[in-house]
């Protein structure tokens, strides 16, 4: 079964220096943490450094691969009904996200091709199932646009940025900026047997 959750364990090894003069300060340790997090997660870190705008295109652009033509039918079809300058809705902000969400798994469950857009938390939201930080989803977008106050857009976007700095930067910080050595374990084989788009 999937990791859900992040699972820690820290490991100290004790052990003697070498060095003489070194081994007068008494006896080394090192710490081992052993981080068990979804891998999901990993995919929301170039969220970091995009704002809404680039991401938002970036992910409907992914909607028109051919290979997801399928997967994405449903969502595409929501956003044809939907502009970034309509009123707030929470229904239609709520009902996007869930759309979004499930094209999202069917990538990842199908040979599509792999999820990179994120937002991983979709996929395996852990603590946050059922928080209002996953009610957004990317806009059919075209470069440089000003989201009007009050708008779908402006809402995705402040929410799109509330996701960043609540999810993944916490996440960044907590888990990945203070190591100096890591050792990933991936699931190749799953890649693998999806074929050479995965």
């Amino acid at each position: 079964e999937s990791t859900r959750r992040i699972s820690e364990l820290r490991v100290t090894i004790g052990y003697v220096r070498r060095n003489p003069l070194w081994r007068q300060l008494g006896p080394g340790k090192i710490h081992v943490d052993i981080v068990d997090y979804p891998g999901e997660w990993l995919i929301d870190l170039p969220m970091l450094g995009e704002p809404y705008e680039q991401w938002s295109v970036k992910a409907v652009d992914q909607t028109r691969d051919p290979r997801r033509t399928k997967a994405a039918s449903a969502f595409t079809s929501f956003l044809a009904g939907v502009t970034a300058d309509q009123p707030l809705d929470e229904a239609v902000a709520q009902l996007g996200a869930r759309i979004f969400t499930d094209y999202l798994r069917a990538v990842r469950d199908g040979d599509a091709g792999p999820v990179v857009e994120g937002p991983g938390r979709f996929l395996m939201p852990g603590d946050l199932e059922g928080s209002p930080l996953l009610t957004f989803f990317p806009l059919d977008l075209t470069p440089n646009r000003r989201l009007q106050r009050g708008s779908l857009g402006q809402a995705m976007e402040r929410r799109y940025e509330a996701y960043k700095s609540h999810v993944v930067q916490p996440f960044f910080r907590d888990h990945l900026a203070r190591l100096d050595r890591q050792i990933v374990l991936v699931d190749a084989l799953a890649a693998i047997d999806k074929g050479a788009p995965a």
